[in-house]
């Protein structure tokens, strides 16, 4: 109908996209900034009632701007929505779109617990990596663009917002929880990527960017993918972002130590 013909042509609206380090990048990194250092300012101590609430509206968020956003670029010109499994957003840094509202409301405090700390260390840098290199999120459609920077911002922002307050338990055991929900997601990912190349191999797409039979990456992970087999790019992968989320949440559960440390002494 004509409402929907509407929404589309908003949704659909023409920008520039935004190269890395021009002024639009930098005001949206100082944007991130500031946000963070208001959570940590004004949020730090809020309950865990009051933060489950935070999380699950913002993931109600998420998850809404990415069904407006996958029917922008899916919709016929008569409105009808046209999405195939291969448009299915299933990567890495979309994750959060699906698990943070149903982290919020995770029963258990051990359970939630190790939802946070995904957030707070995979989904931290998956965010934090594409709004720096944001040549890899950039469009030239405004809403996507937008949406794009408001995502992977609001990840980087919440999932430092989480180490540096210290709204994790630091234990080993909820690194494990986390990285066990990494490992699960990359081999749905790996899945779906012989499901769409079985059943549509002209169409298949990239998932997680691990798969074995095309290559979708961004253009700066392209070299490193050529270069090496596809075994050793695939452990490289899942190590490598291991091996970063337990360097942050390292560091995170250093100053909670040393923090606690200090106390014990004055006493």
């Amino acid at each position: 109908g004509e409402i929907m013909n509407n929404l589309l042509d908003f949704l659909n609206t023409s920008s520039e996209s935004i190269t890395m380090f021009s002024l639009e990048h930098l005001a949206w990194l100082s944007l991130y900034l500031i946000v963070l250092i208001f959570l940590i300012v004004k949020c730090r101590n809020i309950s865990d009632f009051k933060l489950r609430v935070i999380i699950f509206i913002l993931g109600t968020i998420f998850f809404i701007l990415e069904l407006l956003k996958n029917y922008s670029r899916h919709a016929d010109d008569s409105g009808h929505w046209d999405m195939k499994i291969e448009h299915f957003q299933f990567q890495f840094c979309s994750m959060p779109v699906y698990l943070t509202a149903i982290i919020a409301l995770l029963p258990k405090k051990k359970l939630f617990n190790i939802g946070l700390t995904f957030l707070a260390t995979y989904c931290m840098i998956a965010g934090l990596f594409s709004v720096i290199l944001c040549d890899t999120i950039s469009t030239n459609i405004a809403f996507i663009q937008w949406h794009s920077f408001f995502l992977h911002g609001a990840m980087f922002i919440l999932g430092a917002y989480l180490l540096i307050a210290k709204r994790i338990d630091f234990k080993l055991s909820s690194f494990i929880g986390a990285a066990s929900i990494f490992l699960i997601l990359a081999g749905c990912a790996s899945i779906l990527n012989v499901l769409t190349y079985h059943y549509s191999p002209d169409e298949a797409t990239d998932f997680f960017y691990i798969s074995p039979f095309v290559m979708k990456t961004p253009d700066i992970i392209d070299p490193l993918r050529e270069a090496v087999p596809y075994p050793i790019y695939l452990l490289g992968y899942l190590f490598g972002f291991t091996g970063l989320a337990f360097g942050c949440f390292k560091l995170g559960s250093i100053k909670y130590n040393r923090k606690r440390l200090s106390s014990d002494t004055i006493r």
